[in-house]
């Protein structure tokens, strides 16, 4: 007969504490780079030409420092908020994880994670405004009085990145579902409703709304915003699409590609591992409500949809690791911890860890920018830290994207 030490919990909740930032340094190395210009110059995006899409990051950046702006301004800027954003995660939730085993596995396999990794490859773009609003959207106090300001920065996350309606706003519709206390009648999902509405009318708005049309003179415009890199005009050009000309060029830029065809099973392979997981410890928060669980997964997997109209497959897929993960947050904040934990304490969940860690670090995907995640030991950068502290090399380099 198996009989179970009463004291591996809590060596296992000691031994997370190591690894865990360990492995958040772990994931920040996988994916680190400059960021790309491409993501920079979504940031200077403004109203200039017309009420439409990304132009609430340029407006706000007008008022934090004139143009022109220089690449390390925009960059450091935007490391800050991808920065922002982890801080307020790791606030939301670490009670938890210092108490519940499963919630510390969770995060660490999402710092180990491809999705991760492509965030931090992918500083700067509009979803990390609209990840650090989301947080602040959980860290919020449940009921009614709140919904007002949860549905403006539901709308503030659109309209800095239209996208964000499927990647936050499902969450913080789940969010404000599992918060509601009257959860057998239909005031949760008036609730949700309520929250999510108003982003969800601004982004079918948004994104059938052209401006800027004019390339000829909204290039020039833009680039005189910047002084020391040049504009990616596909940001530019994007102000100009709607959802017919999105959707018309996914068919030729994705589906019609065999290479792009062969990357998405690839992708989905390293994404749904750690996502199944940590829907599974979801479930085990909300035990026995068919509607809880089918809730967890519809707030998890809409940035599949966005496969529709974008050909970032491993960027798209990858965030249902992001998903997923606040879903669990969201979960163990508004519901608590059941009282065995989330992982119970045996040598068949400790295997099923195990096996998901090797496979974490054991998988690669080829990131946005072309290169794939980075692995321990981290060559690359090993030995540009060292030419730079040689002098060999500057410090901030503009990337050539």
């Amino acid at each position: 007969m198996l009989v179970r030490d009463p004291s591996s919990p809590v060596k296992a909740r000691s031994a997370l504490t190591v690894l865990l930032p360990v492995s958040l340094l772990c994931g920040i190395l996988s994916g680190l780079r400059w960021p790309q210009t491409y993501t920079i110059s979504h940031m200077v995006i403004d109203y200039h030409f017309g009420f439409g899409k990304r132009g609430l990051i340029g407006l706000i950046l007008e008022h934090i420092d004139r143009p022109p702006y220089h690449y390390a301004t925009l960059a450091w800027m935007a490391f800050a908020v991808f920065a922002a954003w982890i801080c307020l995660l790791v606030l939301s939730v670490w009670r938890c994880v210092r108490r519940d085993t499963g919630i510390g596995v969770a995060f660490l396999l999402f710092f180990l994670s491809a999705g991760f990794a492509c965030l931090v490859c992918d500083i700067g773009r509009g979803e990390h405004f609209g990840l650090a609003l989301a947080m602040v959207c959980l860290l919020l106090p449940a009921g009614a009085p709140w919904l007002p300001l949860r549905a403006a920065l539901l709308a503030a996350a659109v309209l800095m990145q239209e996208i964000n309606c499927l990647i936050v706003v499902p969450v913080v519709a789940f969010d404000v579902w599992v918060g509601c206390p009257q959860r057998q009648s239909y005031q949760p999902f008036l609730w949700a409703i309520a929250a999510a509405l108003p982003a969800t009318l601004l982004t079918w708005y948004l994104g059938n709304v052209k401006t800027a049309c004019d390339l000829g003179a909204a290039l020039p415009y833009f680039q005189t915003m910047i002084v020391d890199f040049k504009l990616a005009w596909v940001p530019v050009a994007t102000l100009c699409r709607d959802g017919k000309a999105n959707f018309m060029d996914i068919e030729s830029a994705v589906w019609s590609v065999p290479t792009q065809v062969a990357v998405l099973p690839l992708a989905l392979i390293a994404a749904l591992p750690s996502t199944l997981f940590t829907l599974w410890l979801a479930f085990r928060i909300l035990p026995g409500r068919k509607l809880s669980r089918l809730a967890c997964i519809v707030a998890t997997l809409p940035p599949l949809a966005l496969l529709v109209v974008g050909a970032d497959v491993v960027r798209f897929v990858t965030l249902i690791q992001v998903t997923a993960l606040l879903v669990l947050v969201s979960a163990a904040r508004r519901t608590g911890l059941p009282g065995p934990g989330t992982l119970a304490p045996t040598p068949r969940c400790a295997a099923l860890v195990v096996a998901l860690v090797g496979f974490e670090l054991g998988s690669s995907l080829t990131l946005n920018d072309g290169n794939p995640v980075l692995k321990f030991p981290f060559q690359p950068l090993v030995l540009r830290a060292v030419a730079i502290a040689e002098g060999t090399q500057p410090f901030v380099v503009i990337p050539n994207y």
